[in-house]
């Protein structure tokens, strides 16, 4: 019987807390672009892009632990392990999304962060649960990110300066590019694991 502590750590690391702060600031950069400067909005922002990293993360290591329990390098997850269980996963992951929603709901009454999210959350849901048999699914995680910036954004105004766009961009290409690598070093430590068909996506390529 695993202890409060271990617990505590196996969740942790489930979420990939360690790597939290980077994805919660994706809100927060994109209103600050538009002058925000309520420091409540702010920590809201920050809280909201916090659980937008916990249910893309949780979702994707739910969604991988079939293939994750073929790799030997894998098997100290907590999933793989069982140190969590396949359905208290889904649940973090769904609860994580379902705050993010009513946090933006609390704070601002518009209509365009909360759908702006949404797309957010859609786009990251699809690039976790499809993602592996998508080519080019590390553009949809892009996406997902860009949205996210503006969400953040949208709760000034629903009209975005140029430098908004330009960073929002930039996330995206940052992302997508980012993940390509990563699904390249899983490839190599799954033997069960083929990444799509994206030669159509390389440089110098068309479909």
């Amino acid at each position: 019987m695993m202890t409060l502590k271990k617990t505590i750590l196996a969740y942790l690391r489930l979420s990939r807390l360690q790597t939290a702060a980077v994805t919660a600031v994706t809100p927060l950069i994109g209103s600050l672009l538009m002058g925000q400067r309520d420091i409540m909005v702010l920590s809201l922002l920050f809280l909201i892009g916090f659980f937008y990293h916990i249910y893309g993360f949780v979702l994707n290591e739910y969604i991988d632990v079939d293939v994750d329990r073929k790799s030997i390098d894998l098997q100290t997850k907590p999933l793989v392990s069982n140190q969590i269980t396949k359905r208290s996963a889904i649940v973090l992951s769904l609860s994580a999304a379902a705050c993010c929603c009513l946090l933006t709901l609390y704070f601002s009454p518009a209509i365009q962060p909360l759908a702006l999210l949404l797309l957010a959350l859609l786009l990251g849901g699809i690039y976790d649960i499809l993602g592996k048999r998508i080519p080019g699914s590390d553009f949809i995680l892009g996406l997902s990110f860009f949205f996210m910036c503006l969400m953040g954004a949208s709760t000034v105004s629903d009209t975005f300066t140029t430098v908004t766009y330009i960073v929002c961009s930039i996330y995206f290409i940052h992302i997508a590019q980012r993940r390509w690598r990563h699904d390249l070093e899983y490839a190599s430590k799954t033997t069960h694991y083929s990444l799509p068909d994206r030669s159509c996506f390389s440089p110098g390529r068309s479909k």
